[in-house]
């Protein structure tokens, strides 16, 4: 069967049904398409690609099942788009994908998400986001700004923060309980909301000004049979952590907590 690729759409069209030959819907496709408020994507439908909706005035989405990615600023700037739902069968979140859409406080993430790329949800305004266990890592920026996430719980076999990942949102709380965790620099550069962190697993490794000026984190639970790499200067700006226990066999960088932070080992205890 000849795979049938929608490329444009009349802009008189303010709700729509993709006919049921359309397997894909093309780049740009329905770039700009401000009056456009809904769409229904059958699961027939395999591939969506680049900015095809980026612009328009979509409010809400359901990315059907047979979507195995969100090419790179599909959703980007849709200033209406408050909620967000992607089935089961999409394993990566491409950069862009939903950058500055600044109403979208909903996202229902699927099951088997690998990958959340670059700048993806950046200035969104997410209030609530389960992350699947599959999940394994979120690039630069990906979360960047948001102003009413709160809480962020990763579970699995690993996950990668990469640098500014969630920098100058108002998390207040993360938890960690992944066999490995990798925390790069600046992954929460200035949430100055944070209080509370807690790791748990084999092993994780805590780059140089990953919590640059969280100045109010002053509960920081780590595992301790766990393997611990803290570099330094990973906690610098902080003022709120007045002591923490450092295990014996854990690496430590001298700088790697502020200065007016104790660092105590078990045998002082």
């Amino acid at each position: 069967m000849q795979e049938k690729k929608l490329m444009y759409l009349s802009r008189r069209n303010k709700d729509y049904t993709v006919p049921e030959f359309i397997t894909e819907i093309g780049e740009y496709a329905l770039y700009g398409h401000t009056q456009l408020t809904g769409i229904k994507i059958h699961n027939g439908v395999k591939r969506i690609g680049t900015q095809a909706f980026a612009k328009c005035g979509l409010q809400s989405i359901v990315v059907p099942n047979g979507i195995t990615e969100i090419a790179p600023s599909t959703f980007e700037s849709c200033p209406n788009l408050t909620s967000v739902e992607i089935s089961d069968s999409v394993t990566k979140i491409g950069e862009k994908a939903f950058c500055f859409c600044s109403k979208l406080t909903n996202v229902t993430l699927p099951q088997n998400l690998e990958v959340i790329e670059s700048f993806a949800f950046y200035c969104a305004k997410l209030e609530e986001i389960n992350f699947p266990s599959s999940l394994k890592s979120i690039g630069f920026r990906a979360f960047f700004g948001n102003k009413n996430l709160t809480q962020a719980t990763f579970t699995g076999e690993q996950i990668t923060l990469k640098s500014a990942a969630f920098e100058n949102s108002m998390l207040t709380s993360l938890i960690f309980n992944t066999t490995s965790t990798v925390i790069k620099d600046l992954a929460f550069k200035a949430c100055e909301k944070l209080t509370s962190i807690t790791i748990s697993g084999k092993t994780a490794e805590i780059n140089g000004f990953a919590f640059y000026e969280c100045k109010n984190i002053a509960k920081l639970n780590i595992a301790k049979d766990m393997k611990v790499v803290i570099k330094n200067k990973a906690f610098d700006g902080n003022s709120q952590l007045k002591f923490f226990v450092v295990e014996n066999h854990w690496e430590v960088a001298p700088g790697a907590f502020p200065k007016k932070c104790v660092i105590i080992t078990p045998d002082q205890i």
